[in-house]
């Protein structure tokens, strides 16, 4: 995801997302928000700022980090963040009907 693999100097990361299977550049630098000396949004143990520039990176994609809250299926986030195929799947339907679990099962094997 990152075109920079080592901490920059000058603070710049470009992050790739996926955008209808397009690979898409999102340019952000290491400036966060910190509240009482800790980062007020996404947060990494060990100083690590992989995370926090990921979810600035999403927000700038999006237009905000209000826009980044419940705004995509966990499958579609996925899907942007690899550019792999995902599917929503949704598992009450199973624990419901007993009939479909043979075919829930074959469905999660086809996807190794």
């Amino acid at each position: 995801m990152f075109h920079n693999k080592e901490i920059n100097a000058a603070g710049c990361y470009l992050v790739k997302f996926y955008v209808n299977g397009v690979p898409k550049g999102v340019m952000v630098d290491d400036t966060f928000l910190v509240a009482d000396n800790h980062l007020e949004f996404a947060q990494c143990k060990n100083d690590e700022i992989w995370v926090p520039l990921i979810e600035k990176a999403w927000a700038k994609l999006l237009g905000s980090y209000a826009r980044i809250d419940g705004a995509f299926l966990e499958c579609e986030v996925m899907h942007i963040l690899t550019g792999a195929p995902a599917k929503y799947i949704n598992h009450d339907q199973f624990l419901k009907d007993n009939s479909k679990k043979d075919k829930h099962w074959e469905t999660l094997k086809s996807c190794d």
